[in-house]
């Protein structure tokens, strides 16, 4: 069950109520805007999910957004303590509930500063989930040589972050922590911005982010990251950010950059103009990933495991299957609709109790490839014996099988079939 409130659809099977404590299992509060190939949200480190802008209403005009909240904001907002274990990688696990909770295998991600940071070690660690990655001048410190201690910028923000390790946060604090982000050139202050009143509400997520400094890993690894990036950065943002996005970029094999007017939260102050990049980035970075060799491979298998199956044996066939509760079959020997995978799954038990000593042959009428979902429509020919008396029987069928990606895999999630393949009229 999902819960829908104020136009936002919170994590499956949570009240709103509930959906607000991010306790739940680890998993991040989400919310949920309009419908399509799914696009992932994450925020920085001050405002999170609120930090957007426009940027979530222009992207669900043709997508389906999922905005997530991430736990250092949410804990802050709630005035909790972040448990012990807290780190990055926390954030990293909560992110993955959520998305498992949503059904959403595979996604687009666009990350925001802290937010950019979960959103690459997401990707390092999951890629076959990420179509494209985006990074919006994430504080990746661990990047730059020396963890970014011999660059004066990179140093002071990582020695300002540290020191709120356990701190009472004070609008001192966000005003410090703007500063370190260019907010004070030209002797301006933040406490001028029209954001300033938000940023006090929000100053508890300030908590976490001394997890930025503290996470270190191999660099290296990012050149094995084949994902499609895109690498943004602000104008006028800070020198730091701008030496993280370049080192990101050679380390990258499959990366771009892009620069946007404003400062360190550049998508929020131009965000017609951020979508409109994002989306001739992703439509050009994220081609149609399946060949039709590649789903040859993928019908010839289930070919195989359909032969064993009309010889008693619904094994391998079974392992070709999601195991979702909305899988359904519709099979050639009638009766009810199979659905969900209890049912689909004895329904193919009881299948290869029908068949003796049977082949199969097959045309392939019509096929779809995209990039999560795929069909083919075929005409089947099944010569095998009935189990009970022995009698050849030759069984004629027209089916239609849907696939989903799942885990970076083709799974059947529906199959259709009908031996009417003859046309009658209708009586």
């Amino acid at each position: 069950m999902r819960t829908a409130c104020a136009g936002l659809l919170l994590v499956a099977g949570m009240t709103p109520a509930a959906a607000q404590s991010p306790s739940m299992e680890g998993r991040a509060q989400s919310r949920v805007l309009g419908s399509g190939s799914p696009v992932v949200l994450l925020g920085g480190g001050l405002l999170g999910a609120d930090g957007w802008g426009g940027v979530p209403a222009v992207l669900a005009k043709t997508h389906r957004v999922v905005n997530v909240q991430s736990l250092a904001v949410q804990y802050g907002l709630e005035d909790r303590p972040l448990p012990a274990t807290y780190s990055l990688m926390s954030e990293v696990a909560a992110l993955r509930a959520a998305l498992d909770g949503l059904a959403v295998e595979r996604a687009d991600l666009i990350g925001m500063s802290h937010g950019g940071v979960t959103a690459l070690l997401f990707a390092l660690g999951h890629p076959h989930r990420v179509r494209t990655l985006t990074l919006v001048e994430p504080p990746a410190f661990w990047v730059l040589p020396n963890h970014g201690h011999d660059d004066p910028g990179a140093r002071e923000m990582q020695r300002f972050i540290g020191s709120l390790r356990g701190a009472t946060i004070t609008e001192v604090h966000v005003e410090r922590f703007r500063c370190l982000l260019g907010d004070c050139a030209g002797g301006r202050s933040p406490r001028q911005a029209p954001q300033w009143s938000q940023w006090v509400t929000y100053r508890n997520s300030l908590r976490a982010l001394h997890t930025l400094g503290d996470y270190d890993d191999d660099p290296t690894k990012l050149r094995t990251l084949s994902v499609p990036t895109l690498v943004i950065h602000g104008a006028s943002t800070v020198p730091f950010h701008r030496s993280i996005n370049n080192a990101l970029l050679r380390a990258l094999p499959n990366s771009k950059s892009f620069e946007l007017e404003g400062g360190h939260n550049s998508p929020a102050s131009s965000p017609d103009y951020f979508v409109e990049a994002w989306q001739t980035f992703q439509s050009q970075a994220a081609p149609r990933e399946v060949s039709d060799g590649s789903f040859d491979a993928v019908l010839a298998s289930v070919e195989a495991a359909q032969v064993q199956l009309v010889n008693g044996q619904p094994g391998s066939f079974k392992a070709l299957w999601s195991q979702r509760e909305d899988v359904t079959l519709s099979g050639g020997l009638g009766g009810a609709i199979a659905k969900g995978w209890p049912q689909v799954s004895e329904r193919l038990d009881w299948v290869a109790t029908q068949y003796a000593d049977g082949t199969r042959t097959h045309q392939e009428v019509a096929r779809y490839i995209g990039q999560d979902v795929a069909y083919v429509v075929l005409r089947e020919t099944i010569k095998f014996k009935n189990p009970a008396d022995g009698r050849a029987i030759v069984q004629e069928l027209r089916v239609t099988q849907v696939f989903r990606r799942e885990d970076g895999r083709w799974r059947i999630v529906h199959r259709h079939a009908d031996s009417q393949v003859v046309r009658n009229p209708a009586e």
